[in-house]
């Protein structure tokens, strides 16, 4: 597994990447066109279940590695996964629950 330390660097730049967009916003991202980074993105939200259970660290880095993808590439029905991830991370390890129900609407 991967220490905390790249639990803690990955969910700077994920943090920083998102910034203070509202769900809103993140809901009017424009759509994803590229069909291999869908691909990799649907790959990636069906990993998220059996990670989450054994392997949670592994869990948090694809949230974010997910988020990003999103904010770079465009939204897709994976990107709803990765936000409500992604407010799960921040309302439990993160101890954020404001922001995290804001990124899981």
């Amino acid at each position: 597994p991967r220490s905390k330390l790249a639990i803690a660097v990955e969910y700077t730049k994920t943090k920083r990447a998102l910034g203070k967009r509202t769900a809103k916003e993140l809901a009017s991202l424009p759509r994803l066109t590229d069909e291999r980074i869908g691909m990799g993105l649907r790959i990636s939200e069906l990993l998220l279940t059996s990670c989450y259970q054994a392997q949670p660290t592994m869990f948090a880095l694809l949230v974010f590695q997910m988020v990003r993808a999103t904010l770079k590439h465009g939204i897709n029905i994976s990107a709803n996964e990765a936000f409500v991830a992604y407010g799960i991370l921040l309302c439990g390890a993160f101890h954020d629950p404001q922001r995290g129900r804001e990124m899981a609407k």
